[in-house]
């Protein structure tokens, strides 16, 4: 059978199993943003190397600036929503 129970429904799987799997959820929303935002910040500093004229140096600064503020949002959105349902 597949391993912790993935796969199964969860009265067939038991009650361990979908502890497990919803920790693995856990640990996975709130490490999700982050490989999205350091993928558009790649994305941002290789048109930075690509186009190098310098009108197009504030335009990137600022989408950065976005980025980074979206990303702040998204965790403290995450870890507000986490802590409410967690003190339930």
């Amino acid at each position: 059978m597949v391993e912790n129970g993935f796969g199964k429904h969860a009265e067939a799987a038991g009650t361990p199993s979908v502890l497990i799997f919803y920790k693995c959820l856990y640990i996975f929303e709130v490490v999700y943003p982050f490989p999205i935002a350091f993928t558009k910040f790649s994305i941002l500093l290789y048109y930075k190397r690509l186009f190098r004229v310098q009108s197009i140096r504030a335009p990137i600064l600022v989408v950065a600036g976005l980025i980074a503020c979206w990303l702040i949002y998204v965790v403290s959105l995450l870890s507000r929503a986490k802590s409410r349902a967690w003190h339930r």
